[in-house]
């Protein structure tokens, strides 16, 4: 995972709104994008299986502030991610 995080924040870098849209660099880093939030996703998703989403306890997934974080990290990279592919 740490990998995964690293190439994505490598990946935040090198985005800018001056790069050209129809370059392969930009191409690559949409590409990356989609692969780093599948497997964070997943990653939360199994989290959830395991743990509960809200009301299994105290080690329920969104009773820890940083899985609440991972959470609203990933629905902002879906929907971006949605908006875009329109």
């Amino acid at each position: 995972m740490l990998i995964v995080i690293m190439v994505s924040s490598i990946q935040l870098a090198l985005e800018s709104p001056l790069n050209d849209p129809e370059s392969k660099m930009i191409k690559a880093i949409y590409w990356l994008d989609i692969i780093a939030t599948s497997i964070f996703t997943v990653e939360a998703a199994s989290k959830i299986v395991a743990f509960g989403f809200m009301s299994n306890g105290e080690h329920s997934y969104m009773q820890s502030p940083w899985n609440v974080f991972d959470f609203i990290l990933i629905l902002t990279s879906t929907i971006g991610l949605v908006g875009y592919s329109i």
